[in-house]
């Protein structure tokens, strides 16, 4: 498992492949990928570091087939291959992800990585079938309702996706630290003439967290697409009282002023 995830999360780090080449490498079997020198894994291309987390996840299934957490690894590293290499891996994803259910069928966080195949396959409306059976399980889950607002948005409903998106703020301010989509939703409800009512929302949440850097970023790159600068100066500020050594904040305030 840990094999696994560490050749995933060097496969992260790697640039986008440029050619076609790139976008595939030969299968490892487990001998071979025991045996990689540790000074030759970090020339390894993303689709080999894919290659070599596929058979440590694929070992560790074998080893053990009843541990759900096999099944879903394997789907989450599909899900990766699929959006930034070869999108014909998502329906991978999507297979490893419901035999995981099957084992474990009353567990929200992997219907959750589920939907979240789903957005990247742009089924948007099996996501959100997806996601009120996760809410079902568990209705405190923040990332669910994150992901419900991602879903709405491509289904341009903007309403929904509004309450999802605030709900998930209100479960759980801390989520927005780990939300790789955070700056595309905001950016689609400027587009969407929803901007304002974000800003509102979300600067009446930062006033329950005064503390909370993620929620004053987040109300700060709000304001900051809304062109209400000042506005946002002030956020920044207030993240640099919480910590000043918040790198992000003076960033965000360079580029604001």
């Amino acid at each position: 498992i840990f094999l696994g995830r560490a050749f995933l999360a060097l496969a992260e780090g790697k640039p986008q492949p440029r050619d076609a080449a790139a976008v595939n490498a030969p299968p490892f079997t487990v001998e071979e990928i025991k045996s990689i020198p540790a000074s030759q894994v970090s020339g390894m291309g993303r689709a080999q570091l894919l290659e070599a987390s596929r058979a440590a996840f694929e070992e560790a299934l074998r080893l053990n087939p009843l541990n759900p957490d096999h099944y879903a690894n394997l789907g989450r590293m599909y899900r990766y291959w699929g959006e930034s290499v070869d999108r014909s891996k998502l329906d991978l994803s999507v297979k490893y992800l419901e035999d995981a259910i099957v084992v474990t069928p009353n567990t929200a966080h992997v219907y959750a990585d589920l939907a979240r195949t789903y957005i990247g396959k742009e089924e948007y409306q099996r996501a959100v079938d997806t996601l009120e059976r996760t809410l079902k399980l568990d209705p405190k889950y923040a990332i669910t309702r994150s992901l419900m607002a991602d879903a709405y948005q491509e289904l341009e409903q903007w309403d929904l996706a509004m309450a999802e998106y605030v709900k998930a703020i209100e479960l759980d301010p801390s989520y927005l630290s780990a939300d790789t989509r955070a700056e595309q939703k905001v950016q689609k409800f400027v587009a969407a003439g929803k901007g304002e009512e974000l800003a509102e929302a979300v600067h009446r949440l930062a006033k329950q967290y005064p503390t909370s850097i993620a929620l004053r970023n987040l109300n700060g790159y709000i304001l900051t697409r809304l062109s209400r600068y000042e506005e946002a100066v002030v956020e920044y500020q207030a993240m640099l009282a919480v910590d000043a050594s918040d790198w992000i904040a003076h960033r965000n305030l360079a580029l604001t002023y």
